[in-house]
């Protein structure tokens, strides 16, 4: 019994396409004329910002000899433990405090619950600033400036998990989390006809 996996407590989303308040009829630069107003007016900017708490996962252990078995067991939690409680804050290099959890006596299963510990939260914003330059009745120009992962944030996995890993391996995130990578920046053209 416990939470699915893919279990986030809080979620935001915030989209949103935004006219930026320069040229003829705003509040910035209203009585700009020739080049000028073609130049500045008519911007907007749009995007899909993200913030998700973390994921759950279940603390383990790597070794089985206490059970004499090749399945995965989970270890006791120390009464009155943090789980969260390491030297020097939560960070990649220690997510969770694996002395809050110990080894089972001999042939007995962990009460440790599924799903009991949550990884780094995620953040992301995707944003794009764009401009819409009409040639004709018919046809528009569009230029395009658009980054992904705004932040350049490092949205990382889940810690490993076993808890009797040793120093350096036990509660150490090594690893992004699948598809999110560094920013990324395109500037593109496109002609509507």
């Amino acid at each position: 019994r416990g939470m699915l996996d893919s279990d986030r407590q809080q979620v935001l989303t915030l989209g949103h396409v935004w006219t930026l308040p320069f040229g003829k009829g705003h509040k910035f630069l209203p009585n700009i004329a020739g080049v000028g107003r073609q130049i500045l007016e008519g911007w907007q900017f749009s995007g899909i910002t993200l913030v998700e708490s973390g994921l759950p996962f279940t603390p383990a252990l790597a070794n089985q000899s206490s059970i004499n078995s090749d399945i995965v067991t989970r270890p006791d939690i120390v009464p009155g433990a943090d789980f969260y409680n390491v030297p020097g804050g939560q960070s990649r290099n220690l997510w969770f405090n694996p002395a809050a959890f110990k080894i089972p006596g001999l042939y007995q299963y962990g009460n440790a619950g599924n799903t009991i510990l949550r990884g780094p939260n995620f953040r992301n914003a995707d944003w794009a600033l764009f401009k819409t330059f009409p040639i004709s009745e018919t046809k528009k120009l569009e230029l395009r400036w658009e980054t992904f992962n705004t932040w350049n944030h490092a949205n990382l996995a889940n810690p490993n998990a076993s808890v009797d890993a040793g120093p350096g391996s036990a509660g150490v995130i090594t690893s992004l989390l699948p598809a999110t990578g560094m920013r990324q920046m395109q500037i593109g053209l496109r002609l509507a006809f």
